[in-house]
């Protein structure tokens, strides 16, 4: 992945034990991200859109039925701030473990020239 010009941790588990939690990421671009700079990441088109979007929703639903009991508010309030819907010319990579508990998603949105990272490792 390319070099960011900023970094922000948008979303975190409140507290992770022995390394396992989530994290929303979002990498800031000041100049445009070519292609050739997102190395193994997969170009959207209408064929793949669906495969691409349920990717992220994935995640989002895991975290949000895990934080049922706690309402965590400040993970749907991020999640509604960020768009995540991917549109055909964008990117994404996924990578999963164990059966998908272990999943990680980066998303290229080419419109607000940042990747956004989706971690869960449980």
């Amino acid at each position: 992945m390319p070099i960011p010009t900023e970094i922000i941790n948008v979303w975190a588990t409140k507290f992770p034990a022995r390394g396992d939690g989530e994290w929303v990421t979002e990498l800031l671009y000041e100049n445009k991200v070519e292609q050739e700079q997102l190395h193994d990441f997969i170009k959207v088109t209408e064929n793949n859109l669906f495969k691409a979007n349920q990717h992220v929703s994935y995640f989002v639903t895991r975290v949000q039925n895990m934080y049922t009991i706690q309402q965590d508010d400040e993970f749907k309030n991020t999640i509604q701030a960020y768009s995540i819907d991917l549109q055909p010319g964008d990117f994404y990579f996924h990578q999963s473990e164990n059966g998908d508990f272990d999943t990680f998603t980066a998303i290229y949105q080419q419109a607000e020239n940042r990747i956004l990272l989706f971690e869960w490792h449980q």
